[in-house]
């Protein structure tokens, strides 16, 4: 029996369905409609996917018409190799831009198209990048991400259009919905500064949407007013992450009191957060890194409503300004972040926090014996303990094991060595469904551990995941060693050794 074809509507809609790359390559070749379907999916992030980035400005480079190439020739650019007709106008697909990332490529493809050597300061870098800046700004119509890099610890000087350029040209930024603008320090000293403040003073009148915004701004030597008034001009900020001066900024955010939904603080400094009550719609609040000028009550008097998630990070708060925050916060939270774990803070935690199923703690004092009765109410489905600066007891996993709650599903220790003889015990007497382990790499305990877990493991039906943290890049396993990861990897458990896949998987 014939199979019927499938009409191009059915085709578009798998298409728009598709996220594997290598489907999506293969869908090419189905026929001329399934193409022009796919290649706008594969080329919306090409200068984050391909890799072979050369190619992929070349490719860029053949887009540009004649009068964009012809701006080039006084800078000595060869554009011999990129004569031939592109198939379809690429550039307009594009939906996702970093400065860094497009003159690194650039770089890439000079480099290969060079007879001498080039390096990241040269003038031709920053005239082609320009050039292509202005084609994907009138050529792109779902321009959706941008992130504009010009700190002092990067080494490109991405020059900008005039300001004349970024704002009459259309479609320009006009559907921009993630900006990231990150100016620490680079607007001081040497680096040129009127295309980047140009630009940064365009914002405001060229794009309105945007929902998810980025500001890294530590002494560049902008006005602070410049961000408040990015801020402001926009119809509905849903996320704002900043660091910096905060005076004006904080002020700006009672425009999104209905839409912003999650505040990340970093390195900044802060009064009271008194002026973020307001935020009816708040859900996830993360403070790290950050300087409080007041303490106390006068930090948080009201309540927050909706608050979910609450990161409290390496900031200068007293353990009693901590409870204090809880105390106005827990009722409603399923997150918490926190590395004041003291006596107030767990009397508080236990009081006012009964739902919250992700915590995460850095241990910067004793651990006060309340914290593990606290756990043990909770429905906790995710425990992390983070990197500490104390040395825990040798009861610490025995008190674990006591009172760990019976619906974690993933476990991580990157903070602790614990004796083969306490890994035994805790994991014998472990009857929660873990999903996840992570245990940091010790040398000297590494084949004991493996021989408690390969006994250990595949006993337990549920664990997919055992990760070490800190492992020496590259290691060689040793033969006694391959046995019992062998037998663990029998049971079905994937082990994990690299840093960034573990914090893939750990990422909150």
């Amino acid at each position: 029996m014939n199979v019927p074809y499938l009409v191009d509507d059915c085709l578009y809609h798998l298409a728009q369905h598709i996220t594997d790359i290598d489907t999506l390559y293969n869908c090419l070749y189905v026929n001329h409609f399934m193409c022009k379907s796919v290649i706008p999916k594969l080329w919306s992030r090409a200068l984050f996917k391909a890799k072979r980035k050369d190619l992929l400005i070349r490719t860029y480079l053949s887009c540009l018409n004649e009068e964009e190439k012809a701006s080039l020739i006084p800078f000595n650019i060869n554009l011999s190799d990129v004569n031939q007709h592109p198939f379809l106008q690429y550039e307009k697909y594009m939906e996702s831009c970093n400065n860094v990332v497009l003159e690194g490529a650039v770089h890439d493809w000079l480099k290969l198209t060079s007879t001498h050597r080039v390096d990241r300061k040269d003038l031709r870098i920053k005239q082609i990048s320009r050039a292509l800046w202005i084609m994907f700004l009138s050529r792109c119509h779902n321009f959706k991400s941008f992130f504009y890099d010009i700190s002092e610890w990067s080494d490109v000087e991405f020059d900008f259009p005039e300001g004349s350029m970024t704002l009459n040209v259309k479609p320009s930024l006009s559907n921009l919905q993630v900006l990231t603008l990150c100016t620490n320090g680079g607007l001081n000293g040497s680096r040129e500064i009127e295309g980047p403040l140009n630009f940064l003073k365009s914002i405001p009148s060229v794009c309105s949407n945007i929902q998810e915004l980025g500001i890294y701004d530590v002494d560049s030597g902008v006005d602070n007013g410049l961000f408040s008034d990015i801020i402001k001009s926009q119809r509905s900020i849903k996320s704002l992450s900043y660091m910096g001066s905060t005076h004006s900024v904080i002020p700006s955010l009672k425009v999104h009191k209905n839409s912003l939904t999650q505040l990340v603080f970093f390195s900044s400094t802060i009064g009271s957060l008194e002026a973020l009550t307001y935020l009816e719609c708040l859900e996830s609040l993360d403070i790290c890194d950050c300087i409080f000028t007041v303490n106390g009550d006068h930090i948080l008097s009201s309540i927050f409503r909706n608050l979910k998630e609450l990161s409290l990070m390496k900031n200068n708060l007293k353990p009693d300004t901590v409870a204090e925050i809880i105390k106005k916060t827990g009722h409603t939270l399923k997150r918490l972040i926190l590395d004041v774990i003291t006596l107030e803070t767990m009397v508080a935690a236990s009081q006012y926090i009964q739902d919250i199923v992700h915590l995460g703690v850095s241990v910067n004092f004793e651990i006060p014996p309340i914290f593990f009765f606290w756990i043990k109410k909770l429905k906790l489905e995710r425990l992390i303990f983070f990197e500490s600066s104390i040395s825990y007891s040798n009861t610490f996993m025995r008190d674990l094991r006591m009172n760990l709650p019976p619906t974690i599903t993933e476990l991580s220790m990157d903070f602790f060595n614990p004796t083969a003889t306490e890994l035994s015990n805790f994991m014998d007497s472990c009857e929660a469904p873990l999903r996840s382990l992570v245990l940091r790499f010790n040398s000297k305990h590494i084949d004991l551990y493996l021989k408690v877990l390969a006994v250990i493991v595949p006993m337990m039906k549920t664990l997919k995941t055992l990760s070490f943290t800190n492992s020496p890049r590259n290691i060689i396993w040793r033969d006694a060693q391959k046995q019992y990861i062998d037998t663990i990897k029998e049971s079905g458990v994937e082990i994990l050794t690299k840093r960034y896949e573990i914090y893939i998987r750990d990422v909150w």
